[in-house]
């Protein structure tokens, strides 16, 4: 697995998940994400997932704490772009609500812009992905 993270703007950084997500790399995604939170203090942590090829219970756990650290401190987390694999484990226990992004005109309003196209997003691999429903 690889974890590229960048901060696109003060309120918003971008973290893109390259690989496997599983019982032996789920920590490192979890210690990412909680750096993003601790170290630039976003208004958003936006999760490419485009090219996360699995997803494990492992995962899903770092992605349920780390979107409670979020929501503590006042952050929303997105998942965005899951391949068809993890869209479906994400269904599946019922968290794909829980991070999908808000449509563009609510985001625009809160001051964060995003863009639709996850080739566009800094770190995104080229791979086929989904959409979240709503995004």
């Amino acid at each position: 697995m690889h974890i590229a993270t960048s901060c696109v703007s003060p309120g918003m950084v971008i973290v893109v998940v390259t690989g496997e997500v599983d019982l032996a790399t789920a920590p490192a995604l979890h210690a990412a994400l909680l750096d993003a939170l601790n170290d630039h203090a976003p208004a958003v942590v936006d999760l490419n997932l485009s090219a996360c090829t699995f997803l494990d219970c492992s995962g899903i756990r770092v992605l349920v704490s780390a979107h409670a650290t979020a929501q503590a401190r006042g952050c929303q987390m997105w998942a965005r772009y899951p391949q068809r694999i993890v869209r479906l484990v994400l269904e599946m226990t019922g968290l794909l609500d829980v991070f999908t992004a808000p449509d563009d005109t609510t985001a625009k309003t809160a001051g964060v812009e995003r863009s639709a196209d996850p080739a566009s997003l800094p770190g995104s691999a080229e791979t086929a992905a989904l959409p979240l429903a709503g995004v």
